[in-house]
């Protein structure tokens, strides 16, 4: 599975927790957890 598939799936599983979260905010989250500070 592709990064785009995988990043829906945790889409999906955010909006579950987080409604109001947008994709921007989730390319965000993903980007800083994997580039590091």
């Amino acid at each position: 599975m592709g990064f785009e598939g995988r990043a829906m799936e945790w889409f999906c599983w955010a909006k579950d927790h987080q409604p109001s979260m947008t994709w921007e905010q989730l390319v965000e989250a993903v980007d800083s957890r994997f580039n590091g500070p």
